[in-house]
């Protein structure tokens, strides 16, 4: 029986390779198992990547897709990060939905790299790509996922990025929901250790959404004594003012007051 775009022998290649190296693989992979030349190569795959077999990653690099479902991924979108940029991890909502603090239904992956890439679209997914400094680069784990080692942050380090990166009302809001509902879950300690190395605007923020949550603040208030100037929640021209934390704010998080 031949599948859509697929001979049968090229199915059965595909079935050894996915058996030998797993769903992620590389062109010479693909040239040990079909034994093509090359040339012939680059057109066999040029074509299964068209039929939905293949997806590319980045140049010289593929995964397999889902061989009982063609054009879809065979392995966690979570695995495809890593394989697409080394020198990343995954972050924000993508990270606490890793960890299990996050529900919703999320159709792209963000991670934190060291360099700018562009958006990667992937079976239905965006893989996006925040650029950092290297100091920033840190407090991530290594998982095994589908066979592929994958950085991700610690769900601490996933709340500190979503203040640090995505500085506006809805990340500051997330921030406090999964605060407020998984306090006994989160390592406030090492929270506001994280927050010391990252930008004021961020320290403020995080000791604003502690207090609104009733939480202990006093060791980030104290590391922020010395701190000159203010800081905001969002570019935008908040207009409440607390003098605590030296923190222009949205009107909005009146509601946790």
């Amino acid at each position: 029986m031949f599948s859509i775009g697929m001979t049968e022998e090229e199915l059965e290649t595909l079935e050894t390779v996915l058996a030998r190296y797993g769903a992620v693989v590389s062109f010479d992979q693909l040239q040990e198992a079909f034994k093509d030349d090359r040339q012939y190569l680059r057109k066999r795959i040029s074509k299964l990547t068209r039929k939905g077999w293949l997806f590319r990653i980045k140049k010289g690099l593929y995964v397999i897709s889902d061989l009982h479902a063609r054009g879809t991924l065979s392995i966690s979108q979570y695995s495809i990060v890593n394989a697409l940029v080394d020198q990343a991890y995954i972050s924000f909502e993508s990270a606490l939905q890793y960890h299990g603090y996050y529900d919703q239904l999320l159709n792209k992956v963000s991670s934190i790299a060291t360099r700018q890439y562009q958006d990667k679209v992937m079976d239905g997914y965006t893989f996006s790509f925040v650029k950092t400094l290297p100091e920033y680069f840190y407090s991530w784990e290594t998982h095994q996922i589908d066979g592929q080692a994958v950085k991700i942050a610690s769900k601490e380090k996933a709340l500190i990025d979503l203040i640090q990166f995505h500085r506006n009302r809805y990340s500051v809001d997330l921030v406090l929901e999964k605060l407020g509902n998984y306090q006994n879950e989160f390592n406030l300690e090492l929270l506001i250790d994280l927050s010391f190395k990252t930008h004021t605007a961020t320290q403020r923020i995080l000791g604003f959404v502690l207090d609104c949550l009733k939480l202990n603040s006093s060791k980030l208030n104290e590391g922020l004594k010395t701190k000159k100037g203010s800081s905001r929640i969002t570019d935008s021209a908040d207009n409440l003012y607390n003098s605590k934390w030296r923190l222009y704010y949205d009107r909005y998080f009146d509601q946790y007051a």
